[in-house]
């Protein structure tokens, strides 16, 4: 009787046993095939879809669903949820979400913010992994790389960099060098800018050899040397730099022959621009939109300059914005439409442009937006080709010119330069309505493309988790944001032309 007893006791116990193994099992099974779902959802670019199976998988007790959830929610810009998530899953174990943590952190999100507490977030992912010394310098420099367009102030910017430089991060050198000769948070210094440069030339920046180039165009801290200038722009550009292909493309326009639309030089020109315009350089669009006006002032000429300048202006340039909203305040290439025009000024004026004000209230007075525009187009034109110079030097470095700082004393000054004062200039025997428009053309000279900080608003850029096991989906990418470049359509990239336009 007592074996019996034991017996089926034995028997209820294996019974409840199974039943309780299934039952896991199953549930396990279910939280799975919910992750699975989700994921299948962000690939079908079902985002909403996908956040509630996620959410649904790491209530169930998921931590990968976790991960994914913050992952997602942090690059669609619900960074509250996001965080909840990451924490989540932190308090679980999981070192995956620590990037997102630590983007987040720069973006303000969670009880400790900022690049410092961004950089402990990226250490501790990566010491989790246990890689060798230049490994993990390798990837933290990775992290800082994607994460320093997330920095809200000069200070966090900064810090990051320098937290580069401490991983011996390539782009450190750059963006440092950009720091120093720009004198953005730091005294200029302008010789160990460009030995930074150098370095990160070296190691594969190709914005390297733009910086570079812009240094032996002007003569920033060097002896200006145009041959060896022009030779930097061609390795950038060959690589793929926007700015130094426009910069050669500036170049080519100043040569002789360029002026006649469709000869070798123009065309030569033309190619810069557009390989720059297809990298979304703006000022290339602008360019392109005043040589479609110049060589087709009553035919398609204006209709392709308007939609050069609407892109222009929808990519956030603003001698685009201006010249749209010019053309549209005189019914040039469109209806008619004053009011939209002063919308456009009024915002541009709002973010800091002087001209965009000036323009705006020129029109508010009544003065003829033809005329602008036409007084704009003229000056542009002449300062494309070289005729007149309104600024020495490159756009972003007038401190080297304006005697700002001690920047002046590394500007080697050059001669047979046609400057001229905007206040006293005239155009047909007529002065200037508004002579700050002679500064439309903001990037009127060749540049180094060195940038100062600025807050992009950029959503995170995190790595997303590895994919978990047995699942069969699409890859999981970063969620691009949508952007309206426009209806343009440019063939494939062709070879660069052979013919030189080596200066003298």
């Amino acid at each position: 009787m007592k074996g019996i007893v034991i017996g089926f006791a034995l028997i209820v116990c294996l019974a409840v046993g199974s039943i309780t193994y299934g039952t896991i099992s199953y549930f396990k099974e279910m939280r799975t095939n919910t992750l699975f779902a989700g994921l299948d959802a962000i690939a079908q670019q079902n985002y909403s879809l996908a956040a509630i199976l996620l959410t649904q998988s790491g209530e169930a007790g998921d931590v990968r669903a976790l991960e994914f959830l913050a992952w997602l929610e942090a690059c669609r810009g619900n960074y509250d949820k996001s965080f909840t998530a990451a924490s989540e899953a932190s308090a679980k174990g999981s070192k995956s979400a620590l990037e997102v943590m630590g983007d987040l952190a720069l973006l303000g999100v969670g009880p400790v913010t900022g690049a410092v507490a961004a950089v402990s977030y990226f250490n501790q992912l990566v010491d989790s992994k246990h890689l060798s010394y230049d490994d993990k310098n390798a990837a933290l420099s990775e992290l800082l790389d994607r994460a320093l367009p997330l920095a809200r102030n000069r200070t966090d910017y900064l810090d990051l960099v320098l937290a580069g430089m401490d991983y011996n991060s390539p782009s450190a050198y750059l963006h440092l060098g950009d720091i120093l000769f720009l004198g953005d948070g730091l005294t200029v210094n302008t010789t160990e800018a460009v030995s930074l440069w150098q370095i990160a030339r070296e190691r594969g920046i190709k914005q390297a050899a733009t910086r570079l180039a812009g240094v032996y165009w002007h003569g920033y801290s060097v002896e200006p040397d145009r041959k060896q200038a022009y030779e930097l722009y061609e390795e950038a550009a060959n690589n793929g730099d926007p700015v130094a292909n426009y910069s050669l493309g500036l170049i080519a326009l100043r040569q002789d022959g360029a002026r006649p639309a469709g000869t070798a030089m123009r065309e030569r020109a033309e190619f810069f621009f557009k390989e720059a315009s297809r990298e979304d350089y703006a000022p290339a669009d602008v360019i392109l939109g005043i040589l479609c006006l110049r060589d087709d002032p009553k035919g398609t000429g204006l209709d392709r300059a308007l939609n050069w300048f609407a892109d222009a202006s929808r990519r956030g340039d603003t001698s685009g914005t201006i010249l749209y909203a010019l053309m549209q305040a005189a019914g040039v290439g469109c209806e008619k439409n004053t009011d939209a025009a002063l919308v456009l000024l009024y915002d541009e004026s709002a973010l800091g442009s002087e001209i965009a004000a000036k323009v705006l209230e020129a029109l508010s007075k009544g003065e003829d937006p033809l005329l602008i525009l036409e007084q704009a187009l003229t000056l542009a034109e002449r300062i494309m080709f070289g005729d007149i110079v309104i600024k020495e030097g490159a756009a972003e470095a007038q401190l080297y010119h304006d005697g700002k700082e001690h920047a002046v004393n590394y500007y080697h000054k050059q001669g047979n330069i046609n400057l001229i004062d905007p206040k006293i200039y005239q155009i047909d025997g007529k002065y200037l309505i508004v002579p700050s428009i002679g500064g439309v053309l903001m990037q009127s000279e060749p540049s180094t493309g060195a940038r100062l900080f600025a807050f992009t608003g950029q959503n995170p850029r995190p790595q997303p988790p590895a994919l978990p096991e047995g699942y069969k989906g699409q890859p999981v990418t970063y969620i691009e944001p949508f952007i309206d470049t426009g209806s343009r359509v440019f063939p494939a990239p062709q070879p660069q032309p052979n013919s030189s336009v080596l200066p003298e």
